[in-house]
């Protein structure tokens, strides 16, 4: 299917953000390939980009319809329903996504994300560390696992986190993540240190406010 010209129409359609170009070559493809799943997925997951949710979970259901164990759809259906505010349908297939592929950084993130907004702290604390066992240079769960800790009033942990993250963040999350580990200089009133966290974040990025 990937040396069909349509989906390298569509594909080249979706990274220059032509959604509806790509729905229709997408559309195209899964006519010539109706029992291949991964059509389905990626015309999901554009239709995600225009917040096409109903239609988005359509496809990632008969994706999951025709390959029961393809980790991806139960991924991008889990962000749909968080969308869609089915956060229990969202956290099944998190964790269905999770028994066909342990190693998935993305999924941990994810469901992490989900339980830090259901408050379930603990839950995310353990979802971040999972991911960062299996990537330590995943910046997302550095800095989602160092807010975490920050809420768990454990500051320390947040510092050690925000210090790994501030050497492998690229220029578009430097700033922030100078900003965020200065926060919690802050909190642990390393003042000194704090002024100079928030000084190579507008070093960094002066028109961030």
């Amino acid at each position: 299917m990937q040396d069909d010209e349509h989906y390298i129409s569509a594909y080249a359609k979706f990274l220059v953000k032509d959604w509806h170009g790509a729905i229709e070559d997408f559309s195209i493809l899964i006519s010539k390939y109706p029992d291949d799943e991964y059509g389905y997925d990626l015309r999901g997951v554009t239709f995600l980009q225009i917040h096409e949710y109903e239609k988005a979970l359509s496809d990632f259901n008969k994706a999951i319809e025709v390959n029961s164990r393809y980790d991806e759809a139960f991924l991008h259906r889990a962000s749909t329903k968080v969308q869609l505010k089915d956060f229990e349908g969202a956290m099944s297939d998190f964790d269905n996504a999770l028994e066909i592929n342990p190693n998935h950084v993305t999924t941990y993130v994810h469901r992490a994300s989900l339980k830090f907004n259901l408050r379930d702290f603990q839950g995310a604390l353990s979802d971040n560390s999972s991911a960062i066992r299996i990537n330590p240079n995943s910046l997302e769960a550095r800095n989602n696992r160092a807010m975490v800790r920050n809420v768990l009033k454990d500051h320390f942990g947040a510092l050690d986190d925000y210090d790994i993250a501030v050497t492998i963040a690229n220029e578009q999350f430097k700033a922030i993540t100078y900003c965020n580990r200065g926060l919690t200089k802050q909190y642990l009133k390393v003042y000194k240190g704090a002024i100079n966290d928030f000084t190579k974040a507008i070093s960094v990025d002066p028109q961030d406010p």
